[in-house]
C-alpha cells in the first residue's frame, strides 16, 4: 500500500512530508496504467530529488537521461519498483512510468497544464482548500482507466461513464467516524 510504501522509505517521506500533493493516475499503454505524484519544492537545485536517491540501502540502481533539457532520474528500488523523477520549476514530481515522466516535461515545457483545460479550472476554484482530500475526475479519461483494468463488465459501462460529464470535483473531509464528501459536476 502508499502509506507502507513511504514507511520504508524515509527520504521520500521527508521531501514529502507536510506538503500537498496531487496524485493522479494515467493509462500509459495499452494496458498498463501509471501513477504520479507532483508536490511544490523550495528549492531549485535538485537537492531534493539527491535526498531521495541518496538512502542507497533502498536503491538497486539509479540512472538519469536529459529530456528536453530537463533531467529525469530513473531509480530501480531493491524490489524492483522503478521510479522515475523529475523536477520542473518550483515541482518535483515522481511516478512509476517513464513515458509519464516524459510527459509531465512535455507538458510543462510547453504551458500545458490542468489549470487551463475547460472545466477544471472552473471545478478547481469552487474546490474547498480546508478539505482534507480534493478530488478531481476527468469523465473524458476515467472511463478508458476503468476499462483498462481488465474487469470484463466494466467495458460495459465504459461509454456511459465518458458521457456523464467533464469534469467532478469532490471535497473530503475525514472525521474518525465519518467520511464527508461535498462536490460539483461540470458538463461542457
Amino acid at each position: 500500500s502508499l502509506d507502507s510504501f513511504f514507511l520504508k522509505h524515509p527520504n521520500i517521506n521527508e521531501v514529502l512530508k507536510n506538503k500537498n500533493l496531487l496524485l493522479s493516475f494515467h493509462k500509459t499503454g495499452l494496458s498498463s496504467k501509471g501513477f504520479l505524484f507532483v508536490t511544490k519544492i523550495n528549492n531549485d537545485d535538485n537537492s531534493d530529488i539527491k535526498k531521495i536517491i541518496s538512502d542507497a540501502k533502498f536503491t538497486k540502481d539509479i540512472t538519469f537521461k536529459e529530456y528536453d533539457e530537463e533531467l529525469i532520474y530513473s531509480i530501480t528500488l531493491k524490489n524492483n519498483t522503478k521510479l522515475h523523477i523529475v523536477q520542473f520549476g518550483n515541482c518535483l514530481a515522481m511516478c512509476n512510468s517513464l513515458i509519464l515522466a516524459e510527459t509531465v516535461v512535455r507538458h510543462y515545457k510547453h504551458g500545458q497544464s490542468l489549470g487551463k483545460m475547460q472545466g477544471f479550472e472552473k471545478l478547481y476554484r469552487s474546490s474547498d482548500e480546508l478539505a482534507d482530500v480534493n478530488v478531481f475526475i476527468n469523465f473524458n479519461k476515467v472511463g478508458d482507466y476503468l476499462f483498462n483494468l481488465e474487469n470484463p463488465y466494466l467495458g460495459i459501462v465504459q461509454n456511459k461513464v465518458n458521457q456523464f460529464g467533464n469534469w467532478m470535483e469532490l471535497d473530503v473531509k475525514l472525521q474518525e467516524d465519518k467520511i464527508l464528501m461535498n462536490g460539483f459536476t461540470y458538463v461542457g
